[in-house]
């Protein structure tokens, strides 16, 4: 979906098993300068936690479709009525080429990637594994 973003709204919405592991990648987040956005039991933690965050009160796939959020991370997907609604929200997200992220060791490395972009002063350039190795000469 093209370059990660680094800066908008995040929508966090995580299973009961990653609520304790999500508190510091959120809040990195948040100081990052995203706006969180959060289902109401992810809210919860996030609030005992102080992270600023909203709760969100509407539907979240049309505020998708309506391109609210520039990040999701969403960790659930199991076969309650809630992971019915999280595969709904993840579907909505790749439709509309919404940055989903579905479990915790990739909003860790999320949040590192986008730390180091906002820490280093070199651009730096892609290059193809096809093309051949061009390593300068001294």
């Amino acid at each position: 979906y093209g370059s990660l973003p680094t800066s908008g709204r995040v929508f966090v919405s995580v299973a009961n098993r990653d609520k304790r592991a999500m508190i510091f990648p959120v809040k990195r987040l948040a100081d990052l300068g995203f706006e969180v956005l959060a289902t109401a039991g992810t809210a919860e933690v996030l609030r005992r936690n102080g992270i600023v965050h909203t709760q969100v009160s509407g539907d979240v796939v049309e505020e998708i479709i309506g391109g609210k959020f520039s990040l999701l991370v969403s960790t659930s997907g199991d076969r309650s009525p809630a992971g019915a609604a999280d595969r709904a929200i993840r579907a909505a997200a790749s439709a509309h080429q919404v940055h989903s992220i579905t479990t915790i060791r990739g909003l860790e490395a999320t949040v590192r990637a986008l730390e180091s972009l906002r820490t280093t002063d070199d651009a730096f350039d892609v290059i193809p594994l096809q093309e051949p190795c061009r390593v300068p000469r001294t």
